[in-house]
C-alpha cells in the first residue's frame, strides 16, 4: 500500500514546482526568456523538479499498489494508466515530459530554448490534472478501505453475539435440566412418603 506520508510529499513538491512555472508563464515574454541564460537555467531547473516529482510519486503508488518492478518512471506511468489510475491522455504527456526531462538533465546541449519556452506557455496542464487524479483516486482507496473495514468490523460483532449467545444457550439449558430432575425428584419423594404413611383407615371390605 502507498505510503501516505510520500504521496502527500510528492503532491506538495508537484504544486509548489507547478506554481513556480505558472508564475514564469505569466510573467516572463518569449524575448526575454531567449535572451536571458539565467531565465533559462531556472525554468529548466523547475522543469526538471516537477517532472522527477511526479515520476518519484508514480513509481512508488505503481510500486505499493500494483507490485511494479521496474525502474523507468515511464513504466511506472504506464501501469498508473492501466490500472485506471490516471487517464490516456494524462499518461501520455506525462510519458512525454519525461523524455522531455532526460533531455533538460542529460543532453543540454541538444536543448531547443524554443521549444522550452513554447513548453511553458502550453504544457504545464498535465502537472495539475496528474495531482489531481493520483489524490483522488489515493482518497477513493481509502474510502473503499475503510468501507471494507467496518463490514469486517461489523461481521466480527455478529459473529461474536452469536457464539456468546450459544455458550450462553448452552449453560442455561443444564441448569433447567438440573431443575425439572430436582422438581421431580421432589415430587416423587412426596408421593412416595403419603403413600408409606397413611395410617387412615382402609378402604378395602
Amino acid at each position: 500500500m502507498a505510503d501516505k506520508r510520500v504521496v502527500s510529499v510528492k503532491l506538495e513538491q508537484i504544486e509548489q514546482y507547478h506554481g513556480e512555472l505558472k508564475e514564469k508563464q505569466e510573467t516572463l515574454s518569449r524575448e526575454e526568456f531567449l535572451q536571458s541564460t539565467t531565465e533559462q537555467r531556472a525554468v529548466e531547473r523547475m522543469f526538471e523538479n516537477a517532472i522527477q516529482a511526479c515520476s518519484d510519486l508514480a513509481q512508488h503508488v505503481a510500486t505499493r499498489e500494483f507490485g511494479f518492478d521496474g525502474s523507468t518512471a515511464k513504466g511506472a506511468i504506464r501501469v498508473l494508466r492501466r490500472e485506471g489510475v490516471i487517464d490516456d491522455e494524462t499518461a501520455t504527456t506525462l510519458v512525454a515530459a519525461v523524455g522531455f526531462r532526460n533531455v533538460l538533465a542529460h543532453e543540454y546541449g541538444r536543448v531547443d530554448i524554443g521549444e522550452v519556452y513554447e513548453t511553458l506557455q502550453t504544457g504545464l496542464g498535465v502537472y495539475d490534472s496528474y495531482s489531481r487524479q493520483i489524490a483522488r483516486w489515493i482518497r477513493d482507496r481509502e474510502q473503499t478501505e475503510s468501507r471494507r473495514l467496518v463490514a469486517v468490523r461489523d461481521q466480527f460483532v455478529i459473529t461474536d453475539r452469536t457464539r456468546q449467545q450459544s455458550v450462553s444457550t448452552h449453560h442455561v439449558t443444564p441448569l433447567a435440566c438440573q431443575q425439572s430432575t430436582t422438581l421431580r425428584r421432589s415430587t416423587t419423594t412426596t408421593a412416595t412418603r403419603s403413600g408409606t404413611d397413611w395410617n387412615g383407615p382402609s378402604t378395602a371390605d
